[in-house]
């Protein structure tokens, strides 16, 4: 029975590393998009000034 217990506690340990590793590479995904839409809305932005100089 203890044999089965650390099994259970190790596919536990497994499982619980997994999901962090997930979630810290979400977070990571999540931040490099906020970065992404960040630049595209300046370069509308700046685009939206240059058209407005230029007309």
């Amino acid at each position: 029975l203890e044999d089965l217990n650390d099994i259970y506690r190790e596919q536990a340990e497994t499982a619980l590393r997994a999901n962090q590793n997930l979630k810290d590479e979400l977070q990571r995904t999540q931040d490099e998009l906020k970065r992404f839409l960040h630049e595209r809305e300046m370069e509308r932005y700046l685009q939206r000034q240059n058209d407005e100089v230029n007309n």
